[in-house]
């Protein structure tokens, strides 16, 4: 009777701390044992995210998790009882003071590890709750990470915006109705990272903030609880629409973000965001990684309202645990294919070559829509063909000889560093370096880099005159810099 009276107490402790019994039973082994076995599991858990492809599946991986930590709980807890039963020889000969404490800490530590993966268990399992206050309890599952950027610098930190009278309020859409628990973070003032503030079932968000004038940098998404199966986007319909070149210019900013009045009466109304699908790549995918020049297409899904797609191609590179993607080609494209033989290509020496792909799609008005995901696709070309690299020279189809694409890469190296000595000053390497440009180079850089370098060194009517020749050229935009030290900035 006494031993099922101490086996039942070593169960009790067990069951709360997951390794206390052990102790009463003076089995350091077992101890060892079992807080071993709950490391391993936890240095697992970061194994299978790596293993996920789809954001949805981060429900079931928590859940996954939670159930393997308290499979080895259950089990700890039958061993004390088996252990204390039996009355199995005590590995431990005596308490000393300094044991009695570590025992203590460590069944502590058990106690709190074990409650934690119960309440991820509770979380991945629970039903909707109640939505639409900052730091709501919504739970950041499933996973859902996408952002809008309105300007300016996203300052990631622990410094909150403080709260006020005022607040700024926003809607977020998905198929044009309301998406309810979505959950967001609002980045303000080039400083501030507001906590989580939760949509409500009007898709509806609110923060509270002090009144006055507020800059929104960016809005990002990191769970969203009636999210469907697929991958998803945010867009804030401020992104640069395609230009009748078929090119679409990269977000320049200007304004520094989205100006917002807020006042103790009227709140600071944020533009709606809208949750849309993302364009669905076919070839390549995961079960196709490596494609043949001549006979393979690179091909996407339609997409809804869309008119014209851009397709770029990045040159993928891998140094030790370095990755670099350069740029290679960028297109629009009619169709939701595009064969590789209609790319200008060169022999490659290297068996294989790596390429990492993006398509946007845009309606007939230019507007953005969708996009892939970002470097995430890549692909090998395994019949020693190489992409060249595309300026506005080489047409669909033209056949670049390597030796022209070798001096090309010379010249971009080249551009690099002239605007890198012109940063410096150092004004005569930067102008014998400029007359070494032979060659092919993109359009306008030539006139653009040699008016960077007059405008530096005050000659800013030259500057002028050379800037307005890149753009003649082709060159769609001067950089801003290029332009500061005679403040003759053209718009863009």
């Amino acid at each position: 009777m006494a031993q099922w009276v101490k086996a039942a107490g070593a169960a009790v402790v067990s069951a709360g701390t997951g390794i206390g019994g052990h102790f009463v039973n003076q089995r350091w082994d077992r101890v060892i044992l079992f807080f071993a076995l709950g490391l391993l599991w936890l240095g697992f858990g970061p194994t299978i995210g790596m293993w996920l492809i789809e954001p949805f599946e981060a429900q079931r991986y928590v859940r996954l998790l939670a159930i393997g930590m308290l499979v080895i709980w259950g089990v700890s807890v039958a061993v004390t009882v088996w252990d204390g039963y039996r009355g199995t020889r005590a590995t431990i000969a005596r308490w000393t003071p300094t044991g009695i404490v570590g025992a203590l800490l460590l069944s502590l530590i058990g106690m709190g590890v074990g409650l934690q993966y119960a309440n991820y268990y509770l979380r991945a399992n629970a039903g909707p709750t109640e939505f639409g206050e900052a730091g709501s309890p919504s739970a950041s599952l499933p996973f859902f990470h996408a952002s809008v950027r309105y300007g300016g610098n996203t300052v990631y930190g622990d410094e909150p915006p403080p709260p006020g009278d005022g607040a700024l309020v926003g809607r977020v859409l998905y198929e044009g109705k309301p998406a309810a628990g979505v959950e967001l973070q609002l980045f303000l003032d080039e400083r501030y990272q507001s906590a989580a503030v939760t949509t409500d079932a009007d898709g509806r968000y609110r923060l509270a903030v002090e009144p006055g004038a507020w800059r929104v940098n960016g809005i990002q998404a990191t769970a969203w609880r009636a999210k469907p199966a697929g991958e998803f986007l945010m867009v804030s319909g401020r992104e640069p629409a395609l230009g009748a070149d078929g090119v679409a210019p990269r977000p320049t900013f200007p304004d520094r973000g989205l100006a917002v009045e807020v006042t103790a009466d009227q709140p600071g109304t944020v533009p709606d965001i809208e949750i849309r699908p993302r364009v669905r790549l076919l070839v390549p995918d995961d079960t196709t990684p490596s494609v043949s020049w001549s006979e393979d297409a690179l091909g996407w899904e339609p997409y809804p309202g869309a008119a014209t797609y851009v397709l770029s191609l990045w040159h993928v590179s891998h140094e030790g645990q370095t990755t670099t993607y350069r740029p290679v080609l960028s297109r629009p494209v009619a169709e939701t294919s595009l064969p590789l033989m209609a790319l200008p290509s060169v022999e490659a020496e290297a068996v294989e070559t790596e390429y990492s792909v993006t398509v946007k799609a845009y309606d007939a008005q230019g507007r953005f829509l969708s996009e892939t995901p970002r470097f995430r696709t890549t692909f090998t070309v395994d019949d020693r063909m190489l992409l060249a690299d595309e300026g506005g020279w080489p047409q669909a189809g033209d056949a670049v000889d390597a030796e022209t694409l070798a001096l090309r890469r010379t010249n971009m190296d080249r551009i690099k560093l002239i605007a890198l000595l012109i940063d410096e000053r150092m004004w005569e390497p930067a102008e014998t370096l400029l007359a070494r440009l032979e060659g092919p180079v993109d359009p306008g850089e030539r006139e653009a880099l040699e008016g960077y370098l007059r405008a530096e060194q005050g000659r800013c009517a030259e500057s002028q005159t050379l800037f307005e020749a890149a753009k003649a050229a082709g060159k769609r935009c001067i950089p801003e810099r290029y332009e500061a030290a005679c403040a003759n900035r053209p718009p863009c």
